[in-house]
Parts: structure tokens; C-alpha cells; sequence
């Protein structure tokens, strides 16, 4: 049960942030060393794995694949973690509304609404069920500004009523 969603939202997109660049690290890795196992035997381009190797299985993949591998199912658990986090907090809308000052709440909206917006973009077709999740949080979120904006403004002018009606004419 999520009991204050703000201090974990700056957080997780930090670390969300640094495993998606180890990720793209790993994977550049991997295409590096496949693109560099092309070399030149007898006057024509050869692929390592083509050739017949004492002991290397073709589909045996090396520590740097797997790792690459590794890398892109922890993104996608990540992913798929904030995402319920996010509709878990959305669905207790109070723990948002008391959680901190407008400005910041604001901003963090915000801030979710881009990440959603990110991995919208990097879901693969097969996802289908994610982009529907994502884009029904992202509706949720510009709700939840809407409703934050608009309890602001009613306070504002509910203390601006009650400031002009206890200043009495002398």
C-alpha cells in the first residue's frame, strides 16, 4: 500500500534513468562485438559464428549478451513496477492531495506524465495491454492536475473572501 507517493516518484526516475543508459550501454556493447566478428578470410567477409568451432554451440551466448539481456528485463520491470505504483497512488487520490505543496505536486505530475509519455514510446507492439495502461494514466494524471489546480483556486478564493470580509470600513 502506497502511503506517500511523492518521495519515491524522484527517486525511481533517477535510478529508472541510470539503468535505461546501462542498458543502452549494454546493448551498444553486444552490437559492437557482433559488428566486429566480421573479418576478411581469403578475400571474402567470413562471420565467426558461421564457422564450425570445437566447442562453441552457435546459440550459446556470451556473458556480454546476457547481460545486455539482463538489462532489458530489469527495464521492463521497472516499468512495469512504477506503473502499478503510479495507479496504485492515483487510485487513493488523498495521499496526493496532502502530500506536499501545489508547486511540487504539480511538478511531479508532471514529471510521471513525461516518464509515461517516454515509455510510450519504447513499448514494443506485443505490449499492447501496456500502452493501454499507460495511456489511462496518463488521462488519470491530467485529472488529478485538473482537480489540484482547481481545489487551489477555490481555496485562493475562499481566503481571499474571508481576508476582504474581515476588513471592517472605518
Amino acid at each position: 500500500m502506497v502511503s506517500d507517493p511523492l518521495p519515491t516518484v524522484e527517486p525511481f526516475l533517477g535510478v529508472y534513468e541510470d539503468t535505461l543508459r546501462w542498458k543502452d550501454v549494454a546493448e551498444s556493447v553486444v552490437s559492437e562485438e557482433l559488428s566486429a566478428t566480421k573479418y576478411w578470410v581469403g578475400g571474402g567477409p567470413h562471420v565467426v559464428h558461421e564457422l564450425s568451432l570445437p566447442n562453441a554451440p552457435k546459440t550459446k551466448s556470451t556473458a556480454k549478451e546476457r547481460t545486455a539481456e539482463l538489462a532489458k528485463d530489469l527495464c521492463g520491470q521497472m516499468q512495469r513496477w512504477f506503473l502499478a505504483f503510479v495507479e496504485e497512488a492515483l487510485d487513493v487520490e488523498n495521499k496526493w492531495k496532502h502530500s506536499s505543496d501545489t508547486p511540487t505536486l504539480l511538478s511531479q505530475f508532471e514529471k510521471i506524465r513525461d516518464w509515461l509519455e517516454q515509455v510510450h514510446h519504447q513499448i514494443v507492439e506485443e505490449e499492447e495491454w501496456t500502452k493501454e495502461m499507460i495511456k489511462r494514466l496518463k488521462h488519470r494524471i491530467d485529472r488529478s492536475q485538473l482537480k489540484t489546480i482547481k481545489r487551489v483556486g477555490s481555496c485562493a478564493s475562499e481566503n481571499s473572501v474571508s481576508s476582504v470580509s474581515s476588513v471592517r470600513p472605518p
